[in-house]
């Protein structure tokens, strides 16, 4: 065809003579790759459509050498994903319509750039304002931190405990005299360990036990304020990175330990329940919207089984390509003129390789499908259906 006539068809000093063999197994596809573009994305094109009006901003420094990255020692990391964040917030504020697409998902920032771990911020935090602040709270809070003024993390995994949320041992001790809670962290394994974004935050949604009167009421979400205006951080707070993991590329991981913090009664997630100036407390109005509390977290489990099936996704590709361009073996040994087999026919390569290429797919329907399932009780709920929570696992 035309399509394979432009490849030279021989090795040479500047071609392997390979470059018509992956159009040629494109070719022997039986499907349209753009109808399966359709089928996982939406309308042929929309995947890039979303984010291609939006490159040319990011077509600079800082955002423009995540190549670089493997090269950069941790601290540079950290430093270079601290730069591109503060940089995108400044391109987002002065382009409304990106901040539109932005706020309203249909583009997210990995699209564009190599993101840092502040995206913490726009997944997790905003999520929990959005499920668990009041009416009130959300009036104070949402609209500044949809727009950056403030960043923060998730605080709820410790030392010692992270999913299993009732053996969490950071309590906020409510003071009826002046009307504040006391976060504190009773014991090493108490510090929260691991909150993505931690360590640059200026806020954190913290999950405590709530303590009235002596009796333990079980884990609440409490608005804290981590550094003042010039980046401090407050009295009674220690904030920390934790340093280079496995995953090297995973900078801004951190921990924080509270030591007789105090924070306003307002500062309570309060839709689902809350605790008068007098120290009562009121109970959420069922079992099911009590679970509604694990939103968040089960909203960032979702994009981890995303991002298994982006990074799985990727690797197969490259090694599936790989072995179409990459050839060995002859064909018949008595007449190496017929050529050499395409590391691909090989059996054992295809069941290696199609192995994690359907693996891949499975991450990413299992996802879908979970993500629509949460949003559509996390829609209900907020449309005051409060059955819609009662299909939460416990």
């Amino acid at each position: 065809s035309l399509e394979l006539e432009k490849y030279p068809p021989m090795a040479s000093p500047s071609s392997g003579g390979t470059g018509k063999l992956l159009p040629k197994e494109r070719q022997r596809a039986s499907f349209k790759a753009e109808t399966l573009e359709e089928i996982l994305y939406g309308k042929a094109g929309a995947l890039s459509a979303r984010s291609d009006p939006f490159l040319e901003l990011f077509a600079r420094p800082p955002f423009n050498d995540g190549d670089m990255d493997a090269f950069r020692s941790y601290e540079e990391k950290w430093c270079k994903t601290m730069e591109r964040t503060s940089t995108a917030v400044e391109v987002i504020r002065n382009n409304p319509k990106l901040m539109m697409s932005h706020m309203s998902q249909k583009v997210s920032m990995r699209e564009l750039f190599p993101t840092g771990s502040l995206g913490i911020h726009f997944s997790m935090f905003l999520t929990f304002i959005r499920t668990q602040a009041s009416e009130a709270q959300q009036k104070k809070w949402l609209g500044p931190a949809q727009e950056g003024r403030f960043f923060g993390a998730y605080a709820q995994t410790e030392l010692g405990h992270g999913s299993n949320l009732r053996g969490l041992e950071t309590t906020a001790t409510y003071d009826k005299t002046m009307q504040e809670f006391v976060i504190h962290s009773p014991s090493l394994t108490s510090m929260k360990w691991w909150p993505t974004g931690m360590y640059c935050c200026t806020h954190a949604a913290v999950m405590a036990n709530l303590i009235i009167d002596g009796e333990n009421l079980g884990f609440h979400g409490f608005m804290v304020q981590l550094r003042d205006e010039e980046g401090r951080v407050l009295p009674g707070i220690e904030i920390g990175e934790i340093g280079p993991k496995i995953n090297a590329d995973l900078t801004n991981i951190g921990y924080a330990r509270f030591t007789n913090l105090r924070i306003p009664l307002f500062n309570m997630f309060a839709r689902a329940q809350q605790v008068t100036p007098e120290g009562k407390y009121i109970k959420p109005a069922s079992k099911a919207v009590s679970k509604f509390k694990y939103i968040s977290m089960m909203n960032i489990r979702v994009d981890f089984v995303f991002g298994s099936f982006d990074v799985l996704a990727k690797a197969a590709t490259i090694a599936i390509r790989y072995s179409c361009v990459r050839q060995q073996g002859y064909k018949r040994n008595d007449q190496p003129e017929l050529g050499e087999n395409v590391v691909l026919d090989y059996q054992m390569q295809q069941y290696r390789l199609f192995k994690a290429l359907s693996l891949a797919y499975m991450f990413y329907w299992n996802a879908r499908y979970i993500r629509d399932y949460l949003g559509r009780i996390q829609k209900g709920m907020m449309e005051g259906d409060q059955a819609a929570a009662e299909e939460l696992p416990e």
